[in-house]
Order: structure tokens, then C-alpha cells, then sequence
């Protein structure tokens, strides 16, 4: 994984922040700080030099995204994409 990979799931991480931050602590959010210690921990790897295996970590990161977005549109009752943030 590079720089700009690593920006880029920051920059997915960020906006659900803003998205769920009115959201009242429940599984969202506790799903939500999962994917940010996972960020949170490539970025600190990435930062001391590490070799980050990226197709193993991104896999990662999109599966628990896309289990986010799911559970969202099914607690919203309706689409993430058409939901605005």
C-alpha cells in the first residue's frame, strides 16, 4: 500500500466520521471505530517505514466498509449513496 491508497481510506474514514457523528453510540459507530483503529494502525506502520501488505489490508478495509454502508442503509432504511451525509 502507498501514500495515496492510504490518504484515500482516510479520506473514506473521515467522511463516514462526519456522516455518524449525530449518530447515538451503537453499532455503527462501534463498526466505525474499528475501521479507524485499522486505519489508524496501517498509517502508524506506514509512517515507522513498514512494508504494508496492501491487497490483504485494502481487501480488509472494503469488506468492513462495505459492511458499514449495509448496515447503514439498513438502519437508515434506505440507499448510502442517495442518504445525504
Amino acid at each position: 500500500m502507498n501514500e495515496f491508497e492510504l490518504q484515500a481510506w482516510e479520506r473514506e474514514l473521515s467522511a463516514w466520521r462526519r456522516r455518524l457523528e449525530r449518530q447515538p453510540p451503537g453499532e455503527l459507530r462501534t463498526l466505525l471505530y474499528g475501521l479507524a483503529r485499522q486505519v489508524n494502525l496501517l498509517r502508524a506502520l506506514f509512517d515507522q517505514g513498514e512494508t504494508l501488505d496492501g491487497d490483504v489490508a485494502q481487501e480488509r478495509l472494503r469488506r468492513g466498509f462495505s459492511e458499514l454502508r449495509a448496515l447503514y442503509d439498513r438502519l437508515a432504511g434506505g440507499d448510502s449513496v442517495t442518504t445525504p451525509a
